[in-house]
């Protein structure tokens, strides 16, 4: 059984296109009229996971509307060397406050001390 994924962009596309015919009244047979198509053939295309971009244009041109397509940038993909999101990050560093709210004995007034502390054989606990 293979996996099919479904294109979440195209889904929330179509959905808007509904959401615009549902709006101005314009049945799938009034769609499949303009597009000059058959109202299966129509109805089809209203439900695909995959739809080109000229495809979109040509829907959006007869329902008198103009696609129109921007790329932002995704903040939850990641882009460091930790493999971190940025979202994740947020959770992170908000339980770790939560974590030093409950625990009265941390101290987060001061520096961080970065000094390496001797162990009781003179080494600084890291083997080299």
């Amino acid at each position: 059984m293979k996996y099919k994924s479904k294109n979440t962009y195209s889904t929330n596309v179509l959905q808007r296109i509904k959401d615009i015919m549902h709006k101005d009244n314009i049945s799938v047979a009034e769609l499949s009229r303009r597009l000059k198509s058959t109202h299966s053939a129509t109805s089809s295309l209203l439900r695909q996971d995959n739809i080109s971009i000229n495809k979109l244009q040509d829907i959006c041109s007869v329902l008198g509307y103009r696609l129109d397509i921007d790329i932002i940038k995704d903040n939850n993909t990641t882009n460091n060397d930790t493999g971190i999101t940025p979202m994740q990050l947020q959770h992170i560093l908000a339980y770790a406050q939560k974590v030093m709210q409950a625990d009265s004995s941390v101290d987060v007034s001061g520096s961080i001390d970065t000094s390496v502390s001797a162990d009781s054989n003179g080494k600084d606990g890291k083997d080299i």
